[in-house]
């Protein structure tokens, strides 16, 4: 081993905030005069593909001044499918040899741990942190990112709110996470979420979500005209879209959601209603 010890670091799969102030963390420590041994900090661009392909620029304290506040990464990220393959990941090594890297710091979600994993396999140092708004990372309470994540989804949704509240209208809000239903569940106990649906979870639709947002939030108004209702259909043929229109929009908006989301994407996204 040289008597300098090098350093990598990358940034892979989504950003979250938070990435910046990591690389900035470990330039600024490990460059710092009171550390006992020498170090230099190289940052490979865009993820795995810069460490494949060998796009590595050295990182001094300067480098990493004025990105504390900034969102995103200055690394920027990528996803390298070709990394996942036996070739990728020689190439990897061979990345580390040429540059004399003792040490790859890996930031983001779930996928970038595989890599980690897969790259420690093959004999390279790697320290993993977990940076993403998922908060799908065992062993850690909460990811780097989501709690921004978390409050940016609270503040959002308190606006939305106003306006739906205007027109007395049901919101459907998705939110990110993939499998994992953390960011929806926090976010909808953070709002007052009618019903919270998440991958690990499975729901009716009609018990869950027809009968929270329809029935419950307007029996009583609902029971009244159904019984005017039939009575004389003519009658109140048009009173009936004017009196109750939020509740016939809720109920349509509420059988395509089911119909799009159910059909097309399962339960592999988190949804919050409102």
């Amino acid at each position: 081993m040289s008597a300098t010890r090098n350093i990598g670091i990358l940034t892979s799969g989504g950003d979250a905030p938070g990435m910046n102030a990591v690389i900035r963390a470990f330039v600024r420590r490990a460059t710092s005069n009171n550390t006992n041994n020498n170090m230099k900090v190289f940052g490979f661009n865009r993820g795995y593909i810069g460490l494949r392909t060998g796009d590595i620029t050295e990182m001094t304290v300067r480098s990493v001044s004025d990105i504390l506040h900034r969102g995103g990464t200055v690394l920027r990220t990528s996803r390298d499918p070709e990394f996942k393959t036996q070739a990728g990941l020689e190439m990897a090594v061979k990345t580390c040899e040429k540059y004399n890297i003792d040490t790859v710091v890996i930031i983001g979600g779930n996928g970038s741990l595989y890599g980690a994993r897969d790259l420690s396999n093959m004999g390279i140092n790697c320290i993993f942190v977990p940076a993403t708004i998922d908060n799908d990372i065992g062993y850690t309470d909460y990811s780097i990112g989501f709690g921004t994540a978390l409050n940016t989804g609270v503040t959002m949704i308190d606006k939305l709110r106003d306006t739906a509240s205007s027109h007395e209208k049901c919101n459907l809000v998705e939110v990110m996470g993939k499998k994992c239903g953390n960011l929806a569940l926090h976010i909808g106990i953070a709002t007052g979420a009618t019903s919270i649906l998440v991958p690990e979870k499975s729901y009716d639709f009609q018990k869950d979500i027809i009968n929270r947002t329809f029935y419950n939030n307007n029996s009583r108004r609902l029971r009244k005209y159904n019984r005017n209702f039939k009575k004389n259909r003519t009658r109140y043929k048009y009173s009936y879209k004017m009196y109750n229109s939020w509740a016939c929009s809720t109920w349509r908006f509420a059988e395509c959601t089911r119909q799009n989301y159910s059909q097309h994407y399962g339960l592999s996204r988190c949804r919050a209603f409102d």
